[in-house]
């Protein structure tokens, strides 16, 4: 993919985002690393399995479009490593699911990486029940990232830089009202 002249020609050094930019306006997975943002919340704050597994933390440093699709390219390389060590060391016996959901009152924050960068999750729960949660899905994020890399580029170049952040718009919906009857309004 880096040896591709025309890709590399009409991907390197289009929509910047500097390492300054990227922490300011909290960007967070593929597209804050490829800025030189090392921020991945499988290796800060390991769940599951992530503190049984090896892999790289892919950074890059130039803050373009290529060095975000080839931080992409290369977390896919990490992602398939972390597989088949999963596969190598998967228990034998019967999967115990356990308690699900503990009947815990208060609130509680989680933070995952997903694909496209970090999952933040805010729970409140009340007499054995969930009643609120917030999710800031990483296109949330994001999304405020372009402002700075579109700021003076050609047009032609929007396209590339919009899709570099690889955005999921309708994870940017963010309110749904419901009445005492549970009735969407």
């Amino acid at each position: 993919f880096s040896r591709n002249f025309l890709i590399k020609k009409r991907l390197k050094g289009v929509g910047l985002l500097s390492r300054a930019k990227a922490r300011e306006l909290c960007a967070v997975g593929p597209t804050a690393r490829a800025s030189g943002i090392k921020s991945d919340m499988r290796k800060m704050f390991p769940y599951c399995a992530y503190s049984d597994v090896d892999f790289r933390m892919v950074v890059r440093n130039e803050g373009d479009c290529l060095s975000r699709a080839l931080a992409r390219i290369d977390e896919l390389k990490e992602s398939c490593g972390i597989i088949k060590q999963c596969l190598k060391n998967l228990p034998g016996g019967p999967i115990d699911m356990g308690k699900i959901w503990t009947s815990r009152e208060g609130s509680a924050t989680f933070r995952v990486e997903a694909p496209r960068g970090e999952d933040l999750h805010f729970l409140m729960a009340g007499k054995g029940a969930p009643y609120r949660l917030r999710v800031r899905p990483p296109t949330f994020a994001n999304v405020s990232t372009l402002k700075e890399m579109l700021l003076g580029e050609n047009v032609a170049n929007v396209p590339a830089i919009i899709l570099s952040i690889d955005p999921c718009f309708s994870c940017t919906d963010r309110i749904a009202i419901y009445n005492e009857r549970g009735k969407k309004i």
